[in-house]
């Protein structure tokens, strides 16, 4: 059967001026369970044969789909990267760790992630018998490939010894384990996935599928349903996030004529030209400020008011349901515009808008946005058919009557209760993906952190942590210091190291926290031990470390009072 359609292939491209390469061509048989038999194909007269997996748009694919090739192979290339940075580093020389972590989440875990969207189904998948059930995925040895890959890039970045625990490379390198970096592209992709249009070929096979309708006079079992209610990984992935209303697929929008800057000079000379250009409008001109708010709680509102001859005769406020400042600021100028077009005056009279945000702005006078675009057009819509309607960006909180009355009906609308059944936005979507990996990764590192680590109450961030910044000697001392795997008497006890030595120059046993009790530690560096000897050490060597790297560095305690040698 396959032989025929390349045949027929064959002829059509012949029709049709095309041609195919017999070397081009790979065949793959795929099945969930083992193959008994791989028939070859025919090519005109080459015969291809199976290959165990073949790649397509970078990802290999082999006949039962587990993708172990494809991890296998990725995991390898960024693994070479890793070795390569990890050969021009040490515990002593090399780059900073700051650059080494920049050149490994741009050179590394790219590659070692490749694809994953493609191929990861999260830590659980549904049952092929029984769909509403899950159980484990079963890719606990893909994720273990990798995790080796990326823990070679983690001691890259870290000058520590190499019996230091991986926890503690994560902490400290601000990269999460591979299961959190792979659920965070997850994601990513259903962000991704919520911005495209009801017509994309993804956004229609990400739809829950339809109640099936049986016919009374046809037994069920000789019904065939039209559609597969299995939840596949794409569709998994899409209920990752709550849905939103999806963005149109609209044009770019450019201004005809040549209009004036939004931002020509620096917020405070911004503000005091737009003072004297208020005072130079015509007294009918409607300008109507609005601002958008958000609450410690999340909650999202605006405020507008309408000013005419610098008096406001009308304002409005509303709160918003699960949004951003972005959704409000256009919220607000929207319903501000359509408070000025209801005024009875509002026909003959200029009307400028004015807010605060400049990408809210931007998206008004131009290309709207996905996120809020239906806000947007229906801005543009309005503006277009009165004519007479300009969009000015105004410097926040800097003492502008209308923009500061905005402000204070924004914040105070986040009081209102929240609307019912209002969809989140895709920015507060957006937010959402950015938001749930970071805590995830404290979240992990509260139950996961070691004793020694507890006691120094350090948070987990994924974000670059300021000790990389340091020289690697300095942060190699540092890092010892709070993992207990360093230049130590116990350190060299336990794994029997016969060769080193266990006291410092002034007899006293190597400790983590010997540097600060030290007597060969001249007085005018020592750090005043207080309020409590524990406290103190465990603050200078967690949080404030840069105590623990001046006194060091100050008294050339590593090199001259207590060298490794």
């Amino acid at each position: 059967m396959a032989s025929s359609s390349i045949d027929e292939m064959v002829r059509w491209g012949a029709a049709n001026g095309v041609s195919f390469d017999p070397k081009k061509t790979e065949v793959m048989h795929f099945s969930r369970s083992k193959l008994r038999t791989t028939p070859a194909v025919r090519h005109g007269d080459v015969e291809k044969h199976p290959e165990a997996a073949l790649r397509w748009l970078g990802i290999w694919l082999d006949s039962r789909l587990s993708f172990r090739i494809h991890v296998e192979k990725w995991a390898a290339k960024a693994k070479a990267v890793a070795y390569h940075l990890r050969g021009l580093t040490n515990t002593i020389h090399g780059p900073l760790s700051s650059a080494v972590r920049s050149a490994v989440r741009a050179c590394v875990e790219p590659v070692l992630l490749h694809g994953s969207e493609a191929w990861y189904p999260g830590k659980a998948r549904p049952r092929w018998t029984q769909p509403m059930k899950d159980l484990p995925s079963g890719n606990q040895h893909l994720l273990q490939r990798m995790s080796k890959a990326m823990n070679q890039a983690m001691r890259a970045i870290l000058p520590v010894w190499k019996t230091t625990p991986t926890t503690i490379l994560h902490r400290e390198s601000g990269i999460p384990p591979i299961d959190q970096l792979l659920d965070a592209r997850r994601l990513r992709f259903s962000a991704r996935l919520k911005s495209l249009g009801e017509s994309h070929p993804l956004a229609s096979r990400t739809h829950p599928p339809r109640q099936h309708t049986y016919h009374d006079l046809i037994k069920r079992r000789y019904q065939m349903q039209t559609e597969n209610g299995f939840r596949t990984r794409l569709r998994r992935t899409d209920e990752l996030l709550a849905p939103c209303a999806r963005p149109k697929l609209v044009q770019r929008r450019f201004q005809q004529e040549e209009t004036v800057p939004l931002q020509a000079a620096s917020k405070e000379k911004t503000a005091s030209a737009f003072l004297r250009w208020l005072q130079s409008l015509d007294p009918l001109t409607l300008v109507v400020y609005s601002d958008g708010s958000l609450s410690s709680e999340g909650a999202a509102s605006y405020g507008f008011t309408i000013h005419q001859n610098s008096i406001p005769i009308a304002d409005g406020s509303g709160r918003l349901g699960p949004a951003e400042v972005f959704d409000a600021e256009a919220t607000g100028a929207l319903e501000g515009l359509k408070a000025a077009l209801n005024l009875r005056e509002s026909v003959t009279r200029n009307i400028i808008i004015c807010l605060d945000n400049l990408a809210a702005a931007t998206c008004l006078r131009g290309t709207p946005s996905d996120s809020s675009q239906d806000v947007f057009l229906e801005f543009q819509a309005l503006a277009t058919s009165h004519g007479a309607i300009q969009v000015r960006w105004v410097p926040g909180h800097s003492n502008i009557p209308g923009n500061e009355q905005a402000d204070k009906l924004a914040k105070a609308a986040s009081s209102f209760p929240d609307p019912e059944g209002a969809l989140p936005t895709l920015a507060y979507l957006r937010r959402i993906a950015r938001q749930k990996p970071k805590e995830a990764f404290k979240t992990w590192w509260s139950t996961s952190a070691p004793e020694q680590y507890k006691r120094l109450n350090l948070k987990a961030t994924i974000n670059c942590p300021p000790e990389l910044s340091l020289p690697r000697a300095s942060l190699h001392h540092l890092l010892a210091a709070r993992s207990l795997h360093g230049d130590f008497a116990a350190y060299h006890e336990r794994f029997d190291h016969d060769d080193a030595r266990l006291v410092c120059s002034c007899g006293r046993r190597k400790a983590p926290d010997h540097i600060f009790y030290c007597r060969k530690v001249p007085p005018r560096h020592r750090m005043r031990l207080a309020p409590s000897p524990n406290a103190a050490v465990d603050l200078a060597i967690g949080k404030d470390f840069t105590k623990f790297i001046d006194l060091s560095k100050n008294s050339a305690f590593f090199g001259n009072i207590c060298p490794r040698y």
